[in-house]
């Protein structure tokens, strides 16, 4: 007899906010903690994370996880363009950064991109909600402003609200709780598609109630490889730290050594000064396809930009034929 695990190891679909975090109540912060997405969480922590402790756990999760590729990319096949929006998990509400990426979200959404991202807080979280309101700017504009008055950033201690030895500190699960409910109240009036990949990986991140279709992976390698390869139609690479940092260079290994038959997927840099000074990885790239010989190709396909319009006409522009990313996951090996 199986021990009871709080979820399905083979599924047919991907999770929708409702599944989620359905069960959160504005009047009892300890709904937070009945969610399916904590539960989950909290059996990967008891599990031993990623270095599951017991071969039944890694069995269940590494099942799981292969049903939620599956049912991603029964997703994609009917979505022909996919770009995706990177940065940091702690920009916090209504930052200009924050913003922008909303903004620009929601104009790639209106020109019939699925928009997609890590599914995290912060710029991930603004991609998802920009989404959500393509088609309101107005509407959108009081969402940020909401969120910005309500809860600007997540709880500083957030990693630390299940201990080392289990324990669930309740004083961090009320702060989750406060943090999470204005974008659960505002993400049941908005309906704009969108695709969001987490992981239980950083499990003390709640999954953004913002997308529609949400691909929650135990194994962040997983998750990280698949949301790059599958925005073949462009990035938006926000502010962000070490995690941002791992995605540019995972997309410029993917655009550097590209086949003939996969086109480069475009790359924005939005925030001059962030990454023209403070964290210089645009000069990098460059300097990478300009040693090759192939500086043109950076130029064509890499902007470096503070416009928001300008970053999403780019994209607009610069994307791939439709289903780019199709043809890019099939040469990988991940579609048949």
């Amino acid at each position: 007899m199986f021990p009871p695990i709080p979820f399905s190891p083979i599924r047919t679909s991907l999770y929708s906010a409702q599944e989620l975090m359905g069960t959160l109540d504005a009047d009892d912060y300890k709904s937070f903690e009945r969610t399916i997405d904590f539960r989950c969480f909290a059996y990967y922590a008891e599990h031993g994370r990623s270095a599951t402790s017991d071969p039944l756990s890694s069995i269940f999760e590494a099942l799981h996880d292969n049903s939620i590729t599956q049912a991603t990319l029964a997703l994609l096949k009917e979505r022909p363009r996919v770009a995706a929006i990177m940065g940091g998990h702690d920009e916090p509400r209504g930052s200009a950064v924050y913003s922008g990426v909303a903004r620009i979200s929601a104009t790639l959404c209106h020109e019939k991109f699925l928009m997609a991202s890590g599914g995290g807080p912060g710029a991930m979280e603004a991609a998802h909600l920009g989404a959500c309101f393509r088609d309101e700017p107005a509407a959108l504009e009081l969402a940020i402003n909401e969120l910005k008055n309500t809860a600007p950033s997540l709880p500083a201690d957030a990693g630390k609200v299940i201990g080392p030895n289990g324990e669930i500190d309740q004083r961090i699960v009320q702060a989750l709780h406060a943090w999470i409910m204005p974008a659960w109240r505002l993400s049941q009036t908005a309906h704009g598609e969108s695709l969001a990949l987490p992981t239980w990986y950083y499990g003390h991140e709640p999954s953004t109630p913002f997308a529609t279709h949400i691909a929650k992976y135990f194994q962040n390698s997983i998750r990280e490889d698949g949301l790059i390869a599958l925005a073949a139609h462009g990035i938006v690479f926000a502010s962000g730290k070490a995690g941002t940092l791992q995605e540019i260079f995972q997309d410029s290994v993917r655009n550097y050594y590209r086949s003939a038959s996969d086109p480069f997927s475009p790359m924005v840099f939005f925030g001059k000064a962030y990454w023209t000074e403070k964290l210089p990885a645009a000069a990098l790239l460059q300097a990478l396809f300009k040693n090759a010989g192939r500086e043109k190709e950076y130029i064509d396909n890499v902007l470096v930009t503070d416009d928001e319009n300008e970053a999403a006409a780019f994209l607009v522009r610069k994307a791939p034929p439709p289903n780019a990313h199709l043809a890019r996951l099939r040469a990988l090996g991940m579609m048949a």
